[in-house]
């Protein structure tokens, strides 16, 4: 049985002017500014499977979860102000910024999305929002959360991780948001197929990975 673990740090961001801006002195990790406008950000990295798949094996996983540590803070909020955090684990590369979006507006996994459901390993949405009583603490309650995702087996040797975060406020010029880091694990085990069996997973592996090409 193996464990991984992979980081997203903190994400700390303010908007004076047009756009919201990463305070790239108060963030940790390497937080992308997918769109500064509508308030997107993305952190993103990857589980090395290589020397499992050298061995000809298969990942098989039995757990995936995702720790957090505190809650996130918006500064000079209004009620209202919302904020979606979604955390993926996938056996395939995203696409671009814009394939992202599109893949978030319906689901990611789901119809309609740039992925399926088998290359979507683990996911969890959250949705935030600042009411009356969280005013004070700037510090917004949980109102919805759900868990999606395979779970399946894989031959790949990579699976990709990321978080991504929507900052979404009815007049966000002034506001401030500081997201806690967390940590992505993964709970699996290696193991060897009849050959057949391997190489059609392998095969599926590649069609997957072909289908958003990084390079």
């Amino acid at each position: 049985m193996k464990t991984l673990t992979k980081q997203h740090g903190t994400l700390s961001v303010s908007r004076t002017g047009p756009q919201f801006e990463i305070n790239h002195g108060a963030s940790t990790g390497e937080w992308e500014l997918l769109d500064g406008v509508l308030g997107y950000f993305l952190s993103s990295g990857y589980f090395d499977l290589a020397g499992m798949t050298l061995q000809e094996k298969t990942l098989f996983f039995k757990n995936a979860v995702v720790q957090d540590y505190l809650a996130p803070s918006i500064g000079t909020g209004v009620v209202g102000d919302t904020l979606v955090v979604i955390d993926l684990m996938t056996t395939s590369p995203l696409g671009s910024a814009t394939e992202i979006f599109e893949s978030y507006a319906v689901g990611f996994g789901f119809l309609g999305s740039h992925e399926n459901f088998e290359q979507i390993v683990y996911g969890r949405s959250q949705i935030m929002s600042l009411n009356v009583d969280a005013l004070a603490s700037a510090q917004p309650v949980l109102l919805h959360q759900n868990y999606f995702g395979s779970g399946m087996a894989t031959s790949s040797d990579r699976v990709y991780t990321y978080r991504l975060v929507r900052f979404a406020a009815a007049s966000p010029t002034g506001r401030t948001l500081s997201l806690p880091g967390c940590r992505h694990i993964l709970t699996a085990e290696a193991k060897e197929e009849p050959e057949f069996q391997y190489l059609m997973r392998l095969m599926r592996s590649f069609e997957l990975q072909q289908s958003n090409d990084e390079d």
